[in-house]
């Protein structure tokens, strides 16, 4: 499945909160429609049930009131991904509205995958009497054919995606497209990296490396980690003096491999997971001024920082292409995603329908939930 229906989060953090899921029996109608297509209150539940899992899985938290009525600038957690998910399942809506409109197919080896899916998937929680039993499907009267169903509406945009941007495609890719992915999502940074703590040098005064390839490290003793500390502010000074940032990273930082980025760093603020290496410093630089220095503190040491103005094409730096990994991927999928959300204004909704399934109440089930 394509990045972007795995991962339509991108910005996350953006409601309702009136009933939880009800019976079966009081499902009525559409809760989306465009054109001849629409999505039941169902399915439309059952894609919120999805999310909710998924986003507590996403950010690593408990499913708890605590985590969805944190909030930022005013917005609640649960406010802030009722409206993510409404606009990723309306993109789902549009994808099929396209499919029906370019009157294009699925291929009998496609339906045959999903055929082939979803019996894995049944074996998987012991067959269809079990899927019967799941009191997610009872509470939506959902059947394994709905099920196939909605598997089907994720093969379509997938067609669809093809249709326009696959290599014959109508709307192909071009350069303009990927400078303007590059210029609006990326950023570009040096650094001087100080570590938490040693390396352990040879007799030779060499850095000594394990069988692994990995370079041996020992731990600091609190004087030699106030010693490293008082250096790197004495570097910040100096940066913040004028010096040379270049000639300081060459002079002091630990980071071995750093002669193999010229240009430096980049990184892609829709794709930076919150909890690696670089998320310290990607919210720093995010929050940081051109040519501004910081000197900031991670898990794994200190990071004296420069943010640089992005290069023309950067991307196409042959030493930077794991910072640019799944590029051409990412600017297709936000092309397809800024085309499906243009018609997000020819999409009726049913506000009373919307609000019965609120992101933070409405039920779910692990035994069953398609993880998009």
């Amino acid at each position: 499945m394509k990045i972007f229906l795995r991962q339509i989060i991108c910005t996350a953090l953006c409601a309702l909160m009136i009933f939880s899921l009800i019976s079966c029996s009081l499902f009525k109608g559409d809760a989306l429609e465009i054109g001849s297509v629409s999505m039941s209150e169902e399915v439309y539940a059952y894609y919120m049930s999805c999310y909710r899992p998924y986003w507590i899985y996403t950010f690593g938290e408990d499913d708890t009131e605590e985590f969805w009525s944190s909030s930022s600038g005013g917005v609640t957690v649960a406010e802030y991904l009722q409206d993510v998910s409404l606009t990723a399942i309306k993109t789902k809506l549009v994808a099929e509205y396209l499919f029906e409109e370019n009157r294009l197919t699925l291929s009998d080896a496609k339906k045959q995958e999903i055929d082939s899916i979803i019996s894995g998937l049944l074996l998987g929680i012991g067959g269809e009497e079990e899927f019967k039993k799941d009191e997610l499907m009872q509470k939506l009267g959902l059947t394994v054919d709905d099920m196939r169903e909605i598997f089907l509406k994720d093969a379509k945009a997938e067609a669809v995606q093809d249709y326009f941007y696959g290599e014959s495609g109508k709307e192909v890719v071009n350069a303009s497209d990927r400078d303007a992915y590059y210029n609006e999502n990326y950023y570009r940074y040096k650094q001087v990296y100080i570590m938490d703590v040693d390396f352990v040098y040879d007799e030779n005064g060499k850095i000594k490396f394990d069988k692994d390839g990995y370079a041996v490290t020992e731990e600091l003793t609190d004087e030699r980690w106030e010693e490293k500390f008082t250096h790197a502010q004495s570097l910040l000074e100096r940066a913040e003096g004028g010096e040379d940032f270049d000639a300081l990273i060459v002079e002091n930082t630990e980071e071995l491999s750093y002669d193999k980025y010229p240009y430096g760093h980049y990184f892609n603020k829709l794709t930076t997971n919150s909890d690696n290496y670089f998320s310290d410093i990607s919210d720093t630089v995010a929050d940081m001024k051109t040519d501004e220095v910081r000197l900031i503190k991670s898990n794994y040491g200190l990071h004296l920082i420069k943010k640089l103005a992005l290069d023309e094409k950067g991307y196409e730096h042959t030493e930077n292409k794991d910072d640019f990994k799944n590029f051409g991927e990412l600017v297709e999928e936000e092309k397809f995603k800024k085309k499906l959300m243009s018609y997000f204004d020819k999409i009726e909704v049913d506000e009373d329908i919307i609000a019965k399934y609120p992101i933070n109440e409405v039920i779910y089930s692990e035994s069953w939930t398609y993880m998009f």
